[in-house]
């Protein structure tokens, strides 16, 4: 489980500009045109990658239209992704090992929300209150 997101590319000016493209490639959604920034999260790192995330609130609904890298989607409320009873633990092999890791689970949504995912929500909710 993811968000949108991909790699710098020459026609991005900045690291948040590839964010706003790829919001609108692979969801359909112009955080541009419809989105309101927030701000940026603190960068999280993984052994193969570092991610940045940036925040945007929308004021209405939006149609979201996924392409062929999204499998699915899922409007999640910020009420639901902060109830503790939806915490969990999942066990996932890391670097040769059977590990415990911190999770979401949501009865509707097919697969765990954890990982650098989990952290930039964890972040989230730590810098504003939402």
């Amino acid at each position: 489980m993811g968000f949108p997101g991909g790699v710098f590319e020459d026609l991005d000016q900045s690291l948040r500009d590839t964010a706003q493209r790829e919001c609108k490639e692979e969801i359909g959604l112009s955080l541009v045109e419809e989105g309101q920034y927030m701000g940026a999260l603190t960068r999280m790192n993984h052994p193969k990658i570092s991610v940045d995330a940036f925040v945007y609130t929308l004021d209405r609904d939006q149609q979201l239209i996924p392409n062929e890298e999204v499998a699915g989607l899922y409007w999640l409320s910020l009420d639901t992704l902060r109830d503790g009873q939806n915490r969990s633990t999942i066990q996932h092999r890391f670097q040769g090992k059977d590990r415990a890791f911190p999770a979401i689970e949501i009865a509707d949504v097919p697969v765990p929300i954890w990982g650098i995912s989990l952290g930039f929500i964890d972040q989230l909710f730590h810098r504003w209150s939402l």
